[in-house]
C-alpha cells in the first residue's frame, strides 16, 4: 500500500465517494425519465437548471462537507445506468458554466470536486476542462483530471456516449504529454490506466494502445538515464502492460501494425528495465525483496507481450519463450547472469525484436 502525503489524505477526505457513485440513488433531484429521455423536452431543460441551481452553491464552499454534498447531488443523476447521450448534452449546458471556473481553483477541494463532475457529464466540453487542468500545479488535482478522462472512456465503452471519438482522441494525446513529464507516481498510474480505458473503444484502441506504450517507453528511458524507476512507477508500468496484452489477446480485435509495433515495444521496455537494474547491480541479492519481484514479473510479463505480438503481426511468427525472468526471483549472482543471458533473446542485438517482424533499430533498447 503507497503511503498518500498530506494532500492526498485531503483529497481522500473529500472525495473518497467518487468510487461509490453507481451506488447513488438517482432521482432526487431529476426524474428518471428525464434522465433517460433519448429527446429532452424545454420542461426538462427546465428541470435541470432547477436542480443545478438547488445544489451549486455550495460547490466553493470553504467548508469540504459541504463541496461534497452538493458535488454529490449533482452526479446522482449521472449514476442512472440509462442514462441517454442527449441528457448528458442538456445537462452539460446547464452544469459547466458553474464547475468550468470551479476547476481551476485554488482550493485543490473545490477543483477536484468539479473535476468528478467534468469526469463523469462526459461531454466535449466536460473534456475540455479536463485537458485544461491536466497539467496543473497541485498533484491531486492532476491526478483527479487524469480520473475524469478515465471516467469519461468508461462512459464511451459502455454505449450512449456524448463525448466524440474526436474529443476524446484529444484527451489521449494530452494523456500521453503528460506521461512524457509527470514525475508523482500516483498520477502516472492514474494516467496509464485512463489511456488502458481507452483501449476497451473500438475507436480508439490503436491510439490508447500507442499512447500507453509510449508512455512507458518514456517513463523507462527516463529511470535508465537516472536511477531507474521507482518500484510503484514500475509496478504501473507492469500493469500497464498487463492490460495492453490482455485487450490485444482479446478473440477477434485486430490492432493496427502500429499499435502493434508500440505494444511489442513496451513489452521490450519492461525487459530492458529489469535488465539496466541488474546490469548496474541496483536490485538487492535477497530472494524477498520486493522490487526484485516487480522486475521479475515486469520481465516475464514483456517477454510475453512481446511474443504475442509477433503472431499478431505474422501468424507465422515462431519463438519460445525462455522466462529468464524467472531467474531474478533467485535473488543470487548466478541466477542474475542467467537472467542476463536469456533476455538477450529479446533484447540484445541478436533479440527477436531485431527480427522480422519487429525489425526494431539495433538502439531501440537501453541495456546497460
Amino acid at each position: 500500500m503507497r503511503s498518500p502525503s498530506k494532500l492526498w489524505n485531503v483529497w481522500l477526505l473529500t472525495c473518497a465517494s467518487l468510487m461509490a457513485t453507481s451506488g447513488l440513488a438517482w432521482g432526487q433531484c431529476i426524474p428518471a425519465e428525464v434522465v433517460q429521455r433519448i429527446s429532452v423536452t424545454a420542461d426538462d431543460e427546465k428541470t435541470i437548471a432547477d436542480c443545478v441551481a438547488a445544489h451549486s452553491a455550495n460547490l466553493a464552499s470553504t467548508k469540504p462537507e459541504q463541496v461534497r454534498a452538493d458535488r454529490v447531488a449533482l452526479q446522482e443523476p449521472l449514476a442512472n445506468k440509462d442514462v441517454s447521450a442527449s441528457f448528458r448534452v442538456k445537462y452539460a449546458k446547464a452544469l459547466l458554466p458553474v464547475i468550468a471556473p470551479l476547476a481551476g481553483s485554488n482550493n485543490d477541494i473545490v477543483a477536484c470536486n468539479a473535476l468528478i463532475l467534468a469526469g463523469d457529464l462526459a461531454t466535449d466540453g466536460a473534456a475540455d476542462v479536463v485537458k485544461q487542468h491536466a497539467d496543473a500545479t497541485a498533484s491531486a488535482v492532476r491526478y483527479q483530471a487524469a480520473y475524469a478522462a478515465r471516467r469519461s472512456f468508461e462512459t464511451v465503452a459502455n454505449g450512449n456516449p456524448a463525448l466524440t471519438s474526436a474529443k476524446a482522441a484529444e484527451l489521449l494525446t494530452v494523456i500521453e504529454t503528460r506521461l512524457s513529464s509527470e514525475t508523482d507516481p500516483l498520477v502516472i498510474d492514474a494516467l496509464l490506466r485512463a489511456g488502458l480505458e481507452a483501449a476497451k473503444v473500438n475507436d480508439l484502441r490503436n491510439q490508447a494502445i500507442t499512447t500507453v506504450s509510449r508512455g512507458v517507453q518514456k517513463l523507462v528511458a527516463g529511470g535508465a538515464s537516472k536511477d531507474g524507476l521507482s518500484q510503484p512507477v514500475m509496478e504501473s508500468c507492469l500493469a500497464a502492460c498487463t492490460g495492453v496484452r490482455t485487450i490485444i489477446a482479446l478473440p477477434n480485435v485486430i490492432v493496427a501494425r502500429e499499435a502493434a509495433m508500440a505494444a511489442a515495444g513496451l513489452g521490450g521496455d519492461l525487459v530492458s528495465a529489469a535488465v539496466v537494474q541488474v546490469t548496474r547491480k541496483k536490485i538487492a541479492l535477497d530472494k524477498g525483496d520486493s522490487t526484485r519481484e516487480v522486475y521479475a514479473q515486469a520481465a516475464l510479463a514483456g517477454e510475453t507481450l512481446v511474443l504475442l505480438v509477433g503472431k499478431k503481426l505474422d501468424p507465422a511468427f515462431q519463438a519460445t519463450a525462455k522466462e529468464a525472468g524467472k531467474a531474478l526471483r533467485e535473488g543470487t549472482v548466478e541466477g542474475d547472469a542467467r537472467f542476463l543471458l536469456g533476455s538477450q533473446d529479446i533484447v540484445g542485438s541478436k533479440g527477436v525484436l531485431l527480427q522480422k517482424p519487429f525489425e526494431f533499430g539495433a538502439t531501440r533498447f537501453v541495456t546497460k
